[in-house]
Order: structure tokens, then sequence, then C-alpha cells
């Protein structure tokens, strides 16, 4: 799915708490009546659907507010975060319009992302949707800021041999973050700073411990990186999980697309992982490199998986395995 926001008025009435995104309004009274309601924000974003809510309990909150509370929610549901303004049926809101003056209860807001890189398209969404949340451009301070804030946001403390290997590198083309035994909550900052980096071409993660579990984070990462030619994720506790994630989050976005040289060395892949390293490989139609070294396959494995590795790797791409 692609990255992208809805936003949902919720109408409410005091003392009942929050209502679910998509309950009809009860008890819901217009301007100058004792309006009040929470907006619930749902999320399609990294390709996980999740639901906020956020009050709304005076006629004093504005248009400018509620863009700031969808892009805070974004961020810190994607690392991302969007400069937006509001249009309803075409027409932009000015950001000092109290939210009761513009919106009626039932109202929907959905944010359109400008495209993530050269490659990647804008997504249409539903018709019915009567605001548009229209991403005017994205926030991207230095990397070593971007870096900061996400750990900031996550609660997790900066790494100073990363902070370090991100100040020095992060104005070039390649980056490299090797031999750090960084473990999932060490990295998800890192792929998040790493986002829109769209100069980037070479990723070298080498001797961390990216596990099963943080593949979606790097698939967020990888789809914001349109030149990326050299991916090396040797030594990351990837097991057959892992790259079944990976590769089934590559064919829905234009990720990987001038992707040349993939190492998974050293990663327990096992025998079991044939049909998801195939898929991985149509999914990068430029790849000429794939390095398999000590990945725990058996004798037979190749053999085993001759025809779908065949025919997914056609490009001629040399392949090692010990």
């Amino acid at each position: 799915m692609a990255e992208g926001l809805v936003v949902c008025q919720a109408a409410g009435r005091e003392g009942a708490g929050y209502l679910g995104v998509g309950e009809a309004a009860k008890g819901a009274v217009g301007p100058g009546h004792g309006w009040w309601g929470s907006w619930g924000i749902a999320l399609a974003a990294c390709r996980q659907q999740q639901q906020h809510l956020c009050p709304c309990s005076s006629e004093t909150h504005s248009v400018a507010w509620l863009a700031e509370q969808a892009a805070q929610r974004y961020y810190q549901t994607c690392g991302l975060l969007p400069r937006l303004t509001l249009r309803k049926e075409g027409a932009l809101l000015a950001p000092q319009d109290p939210i009761p003056d513009v919106l009626q209860s039932n109202d929907e807001v959905s944010m359109e992302p400008r495209a993530l890189g050269p490659s990647r398209p804008q997504v249409a969404h539903d018709s019915a949707f009567q605001v548009l949340a229209e991403v005017t451009s994205w926030d991207l301070p230095p990397l070593t800021d971007r870096y900061r804030r996400a750990c900031q946001s996550l609660g997790q403390g900066e790494h100073q041999q990363l902070l370090q290997a991100v100040e020095l590198q992060a104005l070039g083309p390649s980056f490299s973050a090797c031999s750090l035994a960084l473990h999932q909550s060490q990295l998800t900052p890192l792929l998040r700073a790493l986002k829109l980096h769209t100069a980037l071409r070479e990723l070298r993660l080498a001797g961390n411990r990216l596990g099963d579990k943080c593949v979606a984070e790097l698939l967020g990462a990888l789809g914001t990186m349109p030149s990326l030619a050299l991916l090396d994720l040797s030594s990351n506790h990837l097991g057959p999980e892992g790259l079944r994630q990976l590769a089934m989050g590559l064919p829905d976005q234009a990720t990987l697309q001038s992707l040349e040289e993939l190492d998974l060395s050293m990663n327990p892949l096992g025998d079991t992982c044939g049909q998801a390293l195939a898929s991985l490989l149509r999914a990068c139609p430029l790849l000429s490199t794939l390095r398999l070294q000590s990945c725990g396959f058996g004798p037979s494995f190749f053999l085993s998986h001759q025809i779908a590795l065949g025919s997914a790797f056609q490009g001629g791409a040399g392949f090692w395995e010990q």
C-alpha cells in the first residue's frame, strides 16, 4: 500500500469520550450550539493500517491545527514530516479559519502525498472524500538533525558511533554503518532519517541485527531511494520470514528498480526461502550480482529451486554460495 493518510471527523457529545473512526454522528450539533468533536486519523502508511484520535473540544481549533495534527501523526508512524494544505471541493481552506466554520460533521479528509521519489506516482483516493490534505513539501533538515529527531520521536537514545557515521556521510552518495551490532530499535531511527535520500547509491548495513521484525522499516526507507544500486544486508540475522516480507513488499512500489548488487550473505535463510528469493529477484530488473555465502543452504537447494530461480534470474547475475 502506498503511503498516505485519511483524517475523518467523528462527532461526539460532552463526557462521551472518543468515538471510533467511521461511526455515525451521535448528538452532534452545529457551530454556536456547543459544537465539539474528536478527529479520527486513519493512517494507511508504511503498509500498516493504523487509527488515531485527537480531541477537538472547543471551537478555537483552526484548519492549521488540523493539518499540523495530521502531519505529526504521519511523522510518528513513518518518520517523514509533510507540510500540508487542506482543500474542500477544490477550494483552499485558509489556515486561520476555525474548523467548525469550514468542515461539517462527518466530512472526511484524505492526504495524497507527492511522489516519494522520481519514479513513484501519486495514488488516487476514493472520490467520496470531500477534503484533500495536499502535501506541498516534506520537512527535510540535514541528515544529522533528522537522525536526532527520529531518536527523540521514538524515545531511543542516540548511538554515538552511528551519529558519527551520519555526520561524516550525510552528503555523500553512499552510506555505511557496518559491524556496529545495531539492533532493531537502534536501526529504526537511522532508516527513518535516511528516507527521501534520493541521491543515495550505496547502502551498507552489514554486521547488524536487522532481523525479521525491522523489514517493514527497511522497506519504508528503500521505497524512497530510487537511485540505490548496491544494498549490503549481510550478517543481519535475516531469516526466511524476513526475506519473504522483503520480497512481498517490493512489487507494490517502485523499489529497488535500480539495484545492481545485493548481498544477503551470512543470514540464516535456509532451504525454505527459494520462492521468496525468486520473487525478490523478479522485483529487481537490473540486478547483476547476488551474494549468498553461508546462508544455511543444503547441497540440493539450487537444484530444488532451479526452475523458479532460473526464470527469475534471467539477467545472468553471478551467484556466490558456500
